[in-house]
């Protein structure tokens, strides 16, 4: 088996030194696209291909277009070209739990053809010592790995381009290992961490989604910030975080969302584009009309 994983990123120097490096404690390689980074996120990752050589391939990407799913494809076509058999997917904010380690890549090499990869996600709230225990967000699972198959392949959908986790072409098959001791493992995601980051990229979604597909039916992301904010938490097992206490300075919860300064630019380019649409509470037409 040589499992390769795709991560694609955009301004992520707040999580992306720890994320990064964790996906490479369990995958032999790591393709990382950089799209319109300008933040410290390309030099994060010239950092680490300098500690990791050649199991770190990067690519770069200067459309100010988020094309989600062509850079997905972009980066799988790498997989393939680099001898990949199966194929790990992690977003530049998150991180597989320690406790997994051990493990994980006897799951996946034990992936039959059409079969996924299933895995608990893990929705971290506050700080990284706690994660959610009640609400939509604490019963998802996230698709992580698959035995490649050439028909699989990422396209945007008659244009549609966000929020595609599996590859189109083949009729997946779910395989959860964890099952039913949900939240004692899984695939940690740190989206939740900033209650600003969080409002800024809901908020980014929904003037992106009006921008280009006026005439599309909007996922609510209203929800996603209600079920973010009254979900419980329960305290984090050490476990899940041990393996990576060497790294774990890599993360910066607090550091400022690069989502608002592109609400701003929305807002200031498409007068009117805001209406109708909660801000939560966040007052970005306000600064911008100022």
């Amino acid at each position: 088996m040589k499992l390769v994983g795709i991560m694609a990123c955009r301004n992520e120097d707040w999580c992306i030194g720890l994320t990064l490096r964790a996906a490479l404690m369990w995958c032999d390689d790591v393709i990382c696209l950089s799209h319109s980074s300008t933040d410290r996120t390309n030099d994060i990752l010239r950092e680490v291909k300098r500690e990791e050589g050649e199991r770190l391939w990067l690519m770069c990407e200067s459309s100010p277009v988020w094309e989600e799913m062509r850079h997905r494809q972009a980066m799988l076509d790498h997989a393939r070209r680099a001898g990949a058999t199966h194929i790990a997917y992690v977003d530049a904010d998150e991180c597989l739990c320690g406790s997994l380690l051990p493990s994980i890549r006897g799951h996946i090499d034990r992936l039959c053809h059409g079969q996924m990869l299933s895995l608990p996600w893990l929705q971290l709230k506050e700080n990284v010592g706690y994660v959610m225990s009640t609400g939509m967000w604490a019963e998802q699972n996230a698709s992580v790995a698959f035995r490649d198959i050439p028909g699989a392949h990422w396209a945007a959908r008659n244009g549609y381009d966000f929020h595609q986790r599996k590859p189109l072409g083949v009729s997946w098959q779910d395989v959860d290992p964890v099952g039913r001791r949900r939240r004692t493992a899984g695939l940690i995601h740190l989206q939740f961490l900033s209650d600003k980051r969080l409002k800024a990229k809901q908020y980014l979604y929904k003037l992106t989604e009006r921008l280009r597909w006026p005439d599309r039916k909007m996922p609510d992301y209203d929800l996603t910030v209600r079920e973010y904010q009254q979900a419980k938490v329960a305290p984090v097992p050490a476990d899940w975080w041990s393996p990576y206490h060497h790294i774990a300075h890599h993360i910066h919860i607090d550091r400022e969302p690069w989502q608002l300064d592109e609400c701003r630019r929305i807002l200031r380019e498409h007068p009117g584009i805001e209406v109708g649409l909660d801000d939560f509470g966040l007052n970005l037409h306000s600064e911008v009309i100022a």
